[in-house]
Protein backbone atom coordinates (compact mmCIF):
# COMPACT_ATOMS: atom_id res chain seq x y z
CA UNK A 1 0.00 0.00 0.00
CA UNK A 2 1.51 3.12 -0.82
CA UNK A 3 2.00 6.01 1.58
CA UNK A 4 -0.13 8.89 0.50
CA UNK A 5 0.59 12.62 2.19
CA UNK A 6 -0.80 16.26 2.16
CA UNK A 7 2.08 18.59 0.71
CA UNK A 8 -0.68 21.93 0.32
CA UNK A 9 -4.45 21.99 1.33
CA UNK A 10 -5.58 20.79 -2.15
CA UNK A 11 -2.85 18.06 -3.16
CA UNK A 12 -1.38 14.47 -1.98
CA UNK A 13 1.63 12.72 -2.85
CA UNK A 14 2.10 8.63 -3.25
CA UNK A 15 4.22 6.80 -3.67
CA UNK A 16 3.09 4.92 -7.36
CA UNK A 17 1.89 1.36 -6.76
CA UNK A 18 3.33 0.72 -9.87
CA UNK A 19 6.79 2.23 -9.31
CA UNK A 20 8.74 2.45 -5.88
CA UNK A 21 11.06 5.05 -8.23
CA UNK A 22 8.04 7.18 -9.14
CA UNK A 23 5.85 10.08 -6.88
CA UNK A 24 2.46 11.33 -7.87
CA UNK A 25 0.37 13.80 -6.90
CA UNK A 26 -3.39 14.23 -6.93
CA UNK A 27 -5.41 18.11 -6.92
CA UNK A 28 -8.82 16.17 -7.08
CA UNK A 29 -8.80 14.28 -3.34
CA UNK A 30 -7.19 11.00 -5.06
CA UNK A 31 -9.11 10.87 -8.18
CA UNK A 32 -6.96 10.98 -10.71
CA UNK A 33 -2.89 10.44 -9.80
CA UNK A 34 -0.17 12.15 -11.69
CA UNK A 35 3.66 11.78 -11.89
CA UNK A 36 5.38 13.90 -9.96
CA UNK A 37 8.77 14.62 -11.90
CA UNK A 38 11.13 11.80 -13.59
CA UNK A 39 11.52 8.26 -11.59
CA UNK A 40 14.58 8.42 -9.38
CA UNK A 41 17.27 6.12 -8.74
CA UNK A 42 16.50 5.09 -5.39
CA UNK A 43 13.41 3.37 -4.58
CA UNK A 44 10.61 5.43 -2.00
CA UNK A 45 9.48 3.45 0.74
CA UNK A 46 7.84 5.50 3.02
CA UNK A 47 6.80 9.53 3.01
CA UNK A 48 7.16 11.24 6.26
CA UNK A 49 5.44 14.84 6.65
CA UNK A 50 7.25 15.87 9.87
CA UNK A 51 4.96 19.26 9.92
CA UNK A 52 7.19 21.74 8.82
CA UNK A 53 8.81 22.91 5.57
CA UNK A 54 10.21 19.34 4.52
CA UNK A 55 8.87 16.43 3.42
CA UNK A 56 11.16 12.92 4.43
CA UNK A 57 11.83 9.78 2.06
CA UNK A 58 12.60 6.62 3.42
CA UNK A 59 14.52 4.54 0.71
CA UNK A 60 16.40 2.07 0.00
CA UNK A 61 19.26 4.54 -0.62
CA UNK A 62 19.11 6.39 2.89
CA UNK A 63 17.24 9.33 4.04
CA UNK A 64 16.55 12.04 1.93
CA UNK A 65 14.49 15.36 2.10
CA UNK A 66 12.57 17.86 0.08
CA UNK A 67 10.61 20.98 0.05
CA UNK A 68 7.21 20.76 0.07
CA UNK A 69 7.31 20.41 -3.60
CA UNK A 70 9.00 16.91 -3.67
CA UNK A 71 10.78 17.90 -7.20
CA UNK A 72 14.14 17.72 -5.48
CA UNK A 73 15.60 15.03 -3.27
CA UNK A 74 18.34 15.34 -1.26
CA UNK A 75 20.11 12.75 0.84
CA UNK A 76 19.86 13.52 4.92
CA UNK A 77 21.29 10.44 6.05
CA UNK A 78 22.35 6.58 3.99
Amino acid sequence: MPTIITTTPNTLVRISPKDPHQLQYSDLKGIVWHNLGCPHQFRFQELIDPGDREILAVTDMGLYYSDRKCQVWHLRRR
